[in-house]
């Protein structure tokens, strides 16, 4: 079978929440014998053809992320390895369904559509346009509440398959010593960075050994927190490349306090991970992280935008070893259902059905 996966992304930082999962699904699918390259749009400074962990990058197009271009795109990666079985698209907005639409109208009639909405966009645009889901075969979600949502704007063939993490690189080990908060990933008010900064002071108060630890995906976007995370102290911003793992697995906690979940994978990666690494969490109340974790047995749960909910959450775990490890337990079997090779078992096994009306 051969898989076109349609995405943007594919820059140059390794902490790309998208690139990694496709990456990790591609990866898969070659694994279990069948061709697959990513399409994405070029880049400046970046070849417009690459092998990143075995899996070819074919970067296309103009500026942007132009809709015609993956069709061109399509084209030119069909002559090289031949034609296309799934043209698999991924994005948050609705509208680029349209990707894989022109590329199967215009150069792949038989191809089959699989679409990924990924998260929530952040974008108004990314709000609209949701009976252009139709064009393709199927839809899938990461939750329940997104497919719930999709059903209720008119779309067919909603079907719930979650995010993919890499349960064999994200594997418990070591814990450090001391009080260690850590939160990594991109710095925003949409991910409730604001919402931390204003609750350190009052986890400071009750626990005055604590330090924050901040690994941002783009620093220096996250610049604009630092006189306020100067005037609170007790925090470490590392900007350059890490080994996530290590850090994840050296920290007391993950805190990741979610507004809500625009712009952020409806399982998010982050939670995931700390979660494989045995690594208690504190995170928000959310209905879709409802879903994965369960409030008090997996994870702590705050209120989301509310800095005294979450500061008292991380001061109730920061104090109680053995709640620490009790959620790290409960949550880490629920984390392995998320590896790559069981969420590309369960696209590879849509992708089948789909294949003989393609035939």
């Amino acid at each position: 079978m051969r898989i076109a996966l349609l995405a943007t992304g594919f820059f140059k930082q390794t902490k790309e929440a998208t690139k990694i999962t496709i990456l990790g699904l591609a990866r898969e699918y070659i694994r279990a014998g069948h061709e697959a390259a990513v399409i994405t749009p070029r880049l400046e400074n970046l070849p417009d053809y690459e092998k990143i962990d075995g899996v070819q990058v074919y970067r296309v197009g103009g500026s942007g992320s132009s809709i015609l271009s993956f069709a061109t795109g399509v084209s030119k990666v069909q002559k090289e390895i031949g034609k296309f079985d799934i043209i698999h698209g991924f994005s948050a907005a609705p509208l680029f369904v349209l990707r894989s639409f022109l590329s199967r109208l215009f150069h792949s009639r038989k191809a089959r559509i699989v679409h990924s909405l990924k998260s929530y966009s952040r974008n108004s645009l990314g709000h609209k346009f949701f009976g252009l889901l139709n064009l393709a075969d199927v839809v899938s979600v990461p939750t329940q509440t997104y497919a719930k949502k999709l059903v209720q704007h008119g779309c067919r063939n909603v079907r719930v398959i979650h995010s993919n993490i890499d349960t064999k690189r994200f594997v418990p080990s070591r814990k450090g010593k001391g009080k260690v908060v850590f939160y990594y990933g991109a710095m925003g008010e949409w991910k409730g960075t604001d919402v931390l900064i204003k609750a350190m002071p009052l986890v400071i108060q009750k626990h005055p050994d604590v330090k924050f630890v901040f690994a941002p995906r783009d620093p220096i976007y996250a610049q604009r927190f630092f006189p306020e995370l100067k005037k609170i102290g007790h925090f470490e911003v590392i900007t350059k490349d890490i080994d996530i793992v290590t850090y994840v697995n050296k920290a007391s906690m993950v805190v990741l306090p979610y507004p809500s979940l625009e712009g952020t994978e409806g399982n998010p990666s982050c939670l995931l991970e700390s979660m494989a690494c045995k690594t208690p969490v504190v995170t928000t109340k959310l209905p879709e992280l409802e879903e994965i974790v369960i409030d008090g047995k997996d994870v702590l749960m705050a209120k989301p935008s509310d800095a005294e909910s979450l500061a008292m959450q991380i001061n109730k775990l920061l104090g109680n070893k053995k709640l620490q490890k009790q959620l790290a337990d409960n949550a880490y079997s629920k984390a392995l259902k998320f590896d790559n090779k069981v969420i590309a078992d369960d696209f590879m096994k849509l992708y089948k059905k789909l294949i003989p009306v393609a035939r």
